[in-house]
Parts: structure tokens; C-alpha cells; sequence
């Protein structure tokens, strides 16, 4: 919640400047604050923009790669709780003009999980995972700006990083340090509005 209010300070202060824009994930992630994001825009150029980004969102069963095991293994009996907590900045590019066309997304994100896996069918039926995640972000999208004010922004790619922390196993409860590398499909939707010119 922090991190929203700190995007709402940055984008009242931000909202006197010209070449500004503001936007938000869909609304319908609020109401069971399953996926609550904001993000601000700042224009360097007639094509080109800084996007600053927070997000929270809850853990599920949600990737691709997660839904295909499921349903090549039968139903998927574990229950997933925990959230992950995304910050990102990174440079953008509009084709035709800020807030229109295709875009090009390069950024620095670091996220944090705190998740937990409960499936009482597994040979480690507890899962618990603290990490954080430093990593780059490429993205690629389309954003549709309607009346040189407000615009729909969709974009996808894939981020790449390193991952440290720790995760604990029941039963017989085992702690271990984590470092790997973290290799993650990354995407978002946004609703937003434009300042300035």
C-alpha cells in the first residue's frame, strides 16, 4: 500500500509538468486487491518516455508454463497464498508520438515474493518462499491514445534477473538459502491519462 501512495505523490507532483501521464491497472483487480498497479509517465521527447512503475498482485495459479503442468498432470490440488511486490523504471518508446503506437520498454525491476504453497498430495507438502529478484525487463506493446488525453496501454515481454532468499519445506521442516536465476513472462494493462501538451 506504501508503494501506491508513493506513486499517487509522484504523479500529483508530477501532474504540473508537461508531457505527464498517469495510469492504472484494470479496476477489477482492486476489489479483491488480487492486482493493484500505477505507474507514471514522465516525456523526454516527441517519442520517448521514463515509466515508472509499482505493482502488488497475488500468487495463483497463473502461468502459462504452470496452468500446461496442470493439465498434462490432472487437477492441481495445491493451494497458493502470498504476494509478489514489483518496482520498476525503465525508458520508453512510442512510434507515433508519447502515449501512442507501438512501444519499446527497457527497465530495471526488482521484485519481492513472499508466497506459500499448501498441497497435502506432495512429497514436500509445504512450500515457503522470501525473496527478492534484481533483473532487467524488455517489453514490447500497443497503446491507443483516445482524445490526446487518455490512453490504453497493453504490453508483453520477459525479464531475466537473479533471485536470492530463502524457502522452507514441511514436513520435517528444512530451511535453505535461494539463489538462482529468475527468467519470468512479464506483461500489463493500463488505463491512463495524459498531462501537458
Amino acid at each position: 500500500m506504501r508503494s501506491l501512495v508513493i506513486v499517487a505523490i509522484l504523479a500529483g507532483t508530477a501532474a504540473a509538468s508537461p508531457d505527464v501521464a498517469v495510469a492504472v491497472n484494470a479496476p477489477t483487480g482492486w476489489l479483491d486487491a488480487s492486482s493493484v498497479a500505477g505507474s507514471v509517465y514522465v516525456g523526454l521527447s516527441e517519442h520517448q518516455a521514463l515509466r515508472v512503475n509499482v505493482a502488488t498482485y497475488a500468487y495463483t495459479l497463473s502461468t502459462p508454463m504452470e496452468l500446461f503442468i496442470a493439465v498434462l498432470g490432472g487437477e492441481d490440488e495445491a493451494l497458493r497464498k502470498g504476494r509478489f511486490v514489483d518496482a520498476s523504471a525503465g525508458w520508453m518508446y512510442f512510434s507515433n508520438r508519447l502515449w501512442s503506437g507501438f512501444t519499446a520498454e527497457l527497465a530495471v525491476l526488482g521484485r519481492a515474493r513472499d508466497t506459500r504453497i499448501d498441497d497435502g498430495f506432495a512429497s514436500q507438502q509445504v512450500v515457503h518462499t522470501t525473496t527478492h529478484t534484481l533483473a532487467g525487463r524488455a517489453l514490447i506493446g500497443w497503446s491507443w491514445l483516445i482524445y490526446d488525453r487518455a490512453f490504453i496501454a497493453i504490453a508483453a515481454g520477459l525479464s531475466a534477473g537473479y533471485e536470492t532468499g530463502s524457502e522452507t519445506t514441511d514436513p520435517m521442516t528444512t530451511t535453505r538459502a535461494v539463489g538462482r536465476s529468475a527468467i519470468n513472462a512479464e506483461g500489463y494493462l493500463r488505463f491512463g491519462f495524459a498531462f501537458g501538451r
